[in-house]
């Protein structure tokens, strides 16, 4: 009869996270957001340096937007990973349709010009027009996401 071995490796977070003079977790994220604080200026730098790539390339015509497409969606991918810690979800969320708008043409090798000019154009209202509201961002967020769904782009 075979006998059966379980190995279970050394937790390393526990010694950092647990023992008597360890730090709590209310801790770790009040230091965490006081940190966020004091970087949110470099965070709004980054995320508006990328969104001027997105807009610059995005602005251009269809061929010229289409040759510079992984440009974009790299661009897109950085702002939509960090626009929520600057506080700037729905910027995060029209940047993720831009990066799915483009990956759906590799994955599915059609590619949707017009609605990616919408979502392009949308993250300039959003960041270079009037200021919007919460409620009128997540109404262009929402529209953005049925447009995707009917043409065929998976969230």
């Amino acid at each position: 009869m075979a006998v059966t071995r379980i190995h279970t490796p050394d937790n390393g977070l526990a010694r950092i996270l647990g023992g008597k003079d360890a730090r709590s977790m209310d801790d770790l994220v009040r230091d965490a957001e006081e940190r966020l604080v004091q970087i949110a200026p470099h965070i709004d730098q980054f995320v508006a340096r990328e969104i001027d790539v997105i807009l610059a390339i995005g602005g251009q015509r269809e061929e010229e937007v289409f040759a510079e497409c992984r440009k974009v969606s790299d661009a897109a991918l950085r702002v939509a990973e960090v626009a929520g810690a600057a506080g700037a979800t729905a910027v995060g969320d029209v940047a993720r349709g831009i990066r799915l708008m483009i990956d759906s043409l590799f994955t599915g090798g059609v590619w949707h010009a017009d609605a990616l000019r919408i979502h392009v154009e949308s993250l300039a209202i959003l960041t270079r027009g009037a200021p919007q509201s919460p409620a009128e961002a997540d109404v262009i967020v929402e529209r953005l996401k049925v447009l995707r769904a009917r043409i065929g782009v998976p969230d």
